[in-house]
Parts: C-alpha cells; sequence; structure tokens
C-alpha cells in the first residue's frame, strides 16, 4: 500500500531495481580453484535467458529485487517444464502469497504455506523454492522489511498530504485583496459592491477590457497580494527529509535520484 501511494518510497525503490535489473549477468562454470569459464549453452544460462513463458530476465531480477526491498523476502519457485529449452522455469513468487513457514529448523523453513485465489492453503516443499531475504534479527528464516523503519516516517508524510489536502479543498483562495484606510469616508448606498463588480468586470479573467494592465486606485486603497508560503508551512522541509530517509534506508545517494542542492 504505501508503495503504491508514496512517491518517494517508489522513487528509490523502482530506482535500485531497475539498475540491478539491467546489469549483464553472466553464468560461468569452475574449472579448477583459480580458473572460470563464461557458460552460454548450460541450464542456468538459458533458464535465465527465458525465465518462463510470462517474463524476461530483466523482468524476473526486476520483480525479485522490488520484493526483497518491499518485503525483506523474495522467492523464486523452480518447477520441471518440458517445453523450456532449459527443462526448468522459474516464477517470482509474491511475498505477500506467503503466509507462514512451517518445520523444526530454526534456521531456515522446511515448507512453505501458500495461499491460493479461492482463498484456501497450499503447502510446498521448501526445496522447490529459492530464498532470499533481508537479515531479521530475531528470525533467521524470515525476512525484515526495510519499509518498517519507514512507516513513522511515511506516516508523518501522508499527515502533511492530508492537511495540505484539506488546506486547498477549504482554505480561502484569494490571491490578493484591497484595502482602504479605516479614516476615509465610508462607503454608502452599495458603492463597495459597484465598485467590486466594476473592478472585476474590468481587471480579472480573460474577458476583462483591462485585464493584465495596472489598476489605478483612491482614497488611499493598496493591493495586498495573498501567497501560499511553502517555508512558512515547513512542507518542503519535510518533504526533503522523507526523502533523505528513504533514501538513507536504501543506502543510494539522494542526488542520484532527485536532484539536490550543493550536489553536482
Amino acid at each position: 500500500r504505501l508503495y503504491a501511494t508514496q512517491p518517494n518510497l517508489r522513487s528509490v525503490v523502482t530506482f535500485v531495481a531497475a539498475n540491478v535489473a539491467q546489469l549483464p549477468l553472466k553464468c560461468y562454470e569452475r574449472v579448477d580453484d583459480g580458473d572460470r569459464r563464461r557458460d552460454v549453452d548450460g541450464v542456468a544460462p538459458r533458464l535465465f535467458s527465458a525465465p518462463n513463458a510470462t517474463k524476461t530476465q530483466y523482468e524476473l531480477f526486476y520483480r525479485t529485487v522490488l520484493d526483497l526491498k518491499l518485503y525483506g523476502r523474495a522467492y523464486w519457485c523452480l518447477v520441471p517444464d518440458t517445453s523450456s529449452s532449459s527443462g526448468w522455469q522459474l516464477r517470482p513468487i509474491p511475498p505477500s502469497w506467503v503466509v507462514d513457514h512451517r518445520g523444526t529448523d530454526p534456521f531456515a523453513p522446511e515448507a512453505l504455506v501458500l495461499t491460493t485465489r479461492e482463498g484456501g492453503r497450499v503447502e510446498a516443499d521448501a526445496s522447490d523454492f529459492v530464498i532470499f531475504s533481508e537479515p531479521d534479527v530475531t528470525d533467521p528464516r524470515m525476512g525484515c522489511s526495510p519499509v518498517d523503519a519507514l512507516k513513522q516516517v511515511l506516516s508523518e508524510q501522508i499527515s502533511a498530504y492530508a492537511y495540505r489536502e484539506q488546506v486547498w479543498a477549504n482554505g480561502g483562495r484569494m490571491s490578493a485583496y484591497i484595502s482602504r484606510p479605516k479614516d476615509v469616508q465610508p462607503w454608502k448606498d452599495g458603492q463597495g459592491a459597484r465598485f467590486a463588480e466594476q473592478f472585476k468586470a474590468a481587471w480579472s479573467g480573460n474577458s476583462g477590457s483591462r485585464a493584465g494592465g495596472m489598476p489605478v486606485l483612491e482614497d488611499g486603497m493598496e493591493i495586498k497580494s495573498l501567497e501560499f508560503n511553502a517555508r512558512e508551512a515547513q512542507w518542503a522541509e519535510a518533504a526533503k527529509l522523507s526523502r533523505e530517509d528513504v533514501a538513507g534506508v536504501y543506502h543510494v545517494n539522494p542526488a542520484m535520484v532527485w536532484s539536490n542542492d550543493g550536489q553536482t
């Protein structure tokens, strides 16, 4: 949900995923302790060049990095496939589908419990999966999502966006107003209303007869502007801080993703 709604989180995570996925990954065969030979026709390179019938190598690794950086876990399901050139197919499994780990081994799961589209559960042998995980200091079998460290920062941003939306929806939308000195003779018999209508007709909108010109005011009148000041509201600083926090958790220089003053 945060990935879908928070632009700072999405920007950093997709930046990392895209940069990893576009790397020219290669397979090697170990000849001896001091030599490796490039493998271009083996099972592994053929499998990675066409992981399955619907995904490319780029899409496989993009999805894997995305899952790992959002959930702290990523799963590949490896199953035989006689129709593929490698004899296998590799499917990335969304971590949200994996609802439980089973087994007595405290360091690695022996079975995975997955949800089905109909709402049921299926238990699968963990040996059919390649499991990636961010280290969890409390449970070696589970991954620790980096997003957990950002939830408070992101929740503050959500509240700030909601408040700003309320201000735009409910606040007054005046860019300027005209003031008259308090010691001048008060307007009578609707003079104020007529002045407002005449001023609007002459100086406002695309159809105003004098729009874009400079009005000449009387009686010591002054035009005073009302402008939204993001600095006073500290929204700009809060947004920048959120960006830096998200980038810091994922070890990305903020200047790599956003324009940052002071860095070339």
